[in-house]
């Protein structure tokens, strides 16, 4: 069979799998391949065969294969901000993941969706796929121009995607009355906050993180690149050999004219 496997599974037993938060559970902190996805050949526990392996249809290819795990992450977390149809979602960083965010989100109803970064590639493939309006932040003030382009009303949702105290605190002040603020990737370990609870509390807004994925969000990941809403064709700007892993690793890690990198497996 061609197969998806997820790289981490839960037990489905324990307390924090019977509250639906997987990435919780023990088993599913230990649970890896050996040694990694990089290879031609990789060993996997039986755990995540049991739990999350999905058969790839026919008509997904191994490339459509390879966004399920990351359109998972993005799933869940659309989900956990409780994105709805109508609502203005502002994504904050469009690399790959922000990119996914932003399809998913609208896949789930979003009417509106800005996008901010200051590369301008990201800028331009965010307009090409499809978000409405963008802001480089490198030249404006993002508060300004979410409340500016929004009437005043700002952000229903605003999803961060960089793990930084300043961006975290940017997407507080786009959130409208009654929004939701989902932070996408952690702050180093020591890094703190600063919050005003009151306003939190008079605006009603929320502040919800999301961690990775569980099974059930790849298994609507892989109905969504089924369906084509993800697809490789859109998404993958570069592809690499196994053997040239270091220069695919070089190449997202510069952040400029790439969006998602493959790492190829030879026949």
């Amino acid at each position: 069979d061609r197969v998806f496997v997820h790289h981490h599974a839960p037990c489905h037993r324990c307390r924090h799998c019977r509250r639906g938060y997987y990435t919780m559970c023990a088993a599913w902190k230990r649970s890896q391949l050996d040694p990694g996805g990089m290879a031609e050949f990789v060993r996997i526990p039986e755990i995540n065969l049991r739990y999350d392996t999905l058969v790839l249809p026919d008509r997904v290819s191994f490339e459509d294969g390879t966004l399920i795990e990351p359109a998972a992450c993005s799933v869940k977390a659309v989900e956990r901000a409780r994105v709805r149809p109508g609502d203005i979602v502002l994504i904050i960083g469009l690399g790959f993941m922000g990119i996914l965010n932003a399809i998913v989100a609208r896949h789930y109803g979003a009417k509106t969706i800005i996008g901010a970064d200051k590369v301008p590639y990201r800028l331009q493939k965010a307009r090409e796929l499809g978000i409405d309006w963008v802001v480089n932040v490198a030249e404006e003030k993002l508060e300004e121009a979410v409340a500016a382009y929004t009437d005043g009303v700002k952000a229903d949702i605003v999803i961060v995607g960089p793990g930084s105290v300043p961006a975290m605190k940017t997407g507080i002040a786009c959130a409208g009355k009654g929004g939701t603020v989902l932070f996408f990737w952690p702050t180093p370990e020591n890094e703190k906050l600063d919050i005003h609870p009151f306003d939190l509390y008079f605006n009603e807004i929320s502040l919800v993180y999301s961690y990775s994925c569980g099974p059930n969000d790849t298994r609507t990941a892989l109905d969504l690149v089924e369906a084509g809403v993800i697809s490789a064709e859109k998404l993958v700007t570069h592809r690499y050999p196994l053997e040239d892993t270091a220069m695919g690793v070089r190449v997202t890690a510069a952040a400029q004219d790439s969006l998602k990198t493959l790492i190829c497996i030879s026949d």
